[in-house]
């Protein structure tokens, strides 16, 4: 159980970054007076605040079950699908670099003794 839990905080955790990289798309950064406060109030930041504020719940569940270098480890995977996530919803850009650094990632997490 402790692992399904760990694959809900990683997946809570990517949607609700992008979800927050769509949100601020739709943010206009200029003073117009008290109106411009309501712009951080858009669907969808409104759902990766809520999704965020969840996530913990799951990890503080997977920590209950497993040991704290198994799941600790596994958030290594936030920074492979939130990059791949921008690439594939908002065309970012990645270099070799990337994706070295997210084989990186999974080689550690082949080798990680589970």
């Amino acid at each position: 159980m402790g692992y399904l839990y760990v694959f809900f905080m990683v997946l809570f955790t990517v949607a609700g970054q992008l979800l927050a990289k769509r949100g601020a798309l739709d943010m206009n950064f200029t003073w117009s007076g008290p109106t411009s406060l309501i712009m951080i109030f858009n669907r969808y930041i409104i759902l990766a605040g809520v999704i965020l504020i969840v996530t913990p719940v799951f990890y503080y569940l997977a920590l209950k079950e497993l040991e704290l270098s198994a799941v600790f480890a596994f958030t290594g995977l936030n920074y492979v699908l939130v990059s791949l996530g921008g690439k594939a919803f908002f065309a970012e850009k990645l270099n070799k670099y990337h994706y070295m650094g997210m084989a990186l990632i999974f080689l550690g997490l082949l080798v990680f003794p589970l």
